[in-house]
């Protein structure tokens, strides 16, 4: 797995932070670049900050901005689950899917709620209801993951 350093963080910026003792943080991302499809990117940390699984996903399909991070979402759920990452806490960039997640309303007709309560569905059981919001300088691994399955098409690196 490739080693990763961490820099001090520059007054003001926002960074990477840790989920609570014995659970691991989830964070996922999306790039699209038309004409070749949508790359899609996880790392999964502890509470310590130690990479446990780092994933790229390569799809053919190029799709719309909501779509994106929706489906980005669906397949670090279902990775998760392949490698038994219970008790992941799952946080996102993208302000749209927060906001469905978090909402009160329970139905919709659009694509985010329908989405969203299949996602529910999928984590049953899971030790967080919450979908934490992060911007985009503290979601960057799982960004440059997502940039990186251009090249390392459907990996999947475990410590």
């Amino acid at each position: 797995m490739p080693q990763v350093t961490q820099t001090p963080p520059i007054q003001g910026s926002v960074v990477w932070k840790p989920p609570r003792v014995g659970l691991f943080k989830l964070n996922f991302d999306a790039s699209v670049r038309q004409g070749t499809g949508t790359g899609m990117g996880m790392i999964v940390r502890d509470h310590q900050g130690q990479v446990l699984v780092a994933a790229t996903y390569l799809s053919d399909v190029v799709m719309e901005i909501r779509e994106v991070e929706a489906t980005t979402f669906r397949w670090a759920i279902i990775k998760a689950g392949d490698l038994w990452l219970l008790g992941s806490q799952f946080e996102t960039n993208c302000l749209n899917l927060y906001q469905c997640w978090n909402s009160r309303e329970i139905s919709g007709r659009n694509l985010s709620h329908r989405l969203v309560m299949d996602f529910r569905r999928l984590l049953h059981g899971s030790n967080e209801n919450k979908l934490p919001f992060t911007k985009r300088q503290g979601n960057k691994a799982a960004h440059n993951l997502a940039s990186l399955a251009f090249v390392f098409i459907n990996q999947c690196w475990i410590n």
